[in-house]
């Protein structure tokens, strides 16, 4: 469950950022004068999703491992 929610927030950032990532892409294209392939952005992508899933599960990992039943005891 936690590593659902944290990527789904992921997911929504590079929804919203990869369209403003392509758009300066090419405004910085239009002022440089060379092409920028869409490579670097496609990599940062890749490598938030990777990042944020490791981030997420090193905290799931040992909560799974918990019995329901003890967790609901101390609650």
């Amino acid at each position: 469950m936690i590593l659902v929610e944290a990527l789904a927030i992921v997911s929504a950032g590079i929804l919203v950022g990869a369209p403003l990532a392509f758009w300066t892409a090419r405004l910085v294209e239009s002022a440089v004068g060379e092409p920028i392939g869409g490579a670097p952005n496609g990599l940062s992508a890749l490598a938030m999703i990777l990042i944020s899933g490791i981030a997420a599960l090193l905290p799931a990992h040992p909560a799974s491992r918990i019995d329901p039943m003890i967790a609901l005891r101390y609650e």
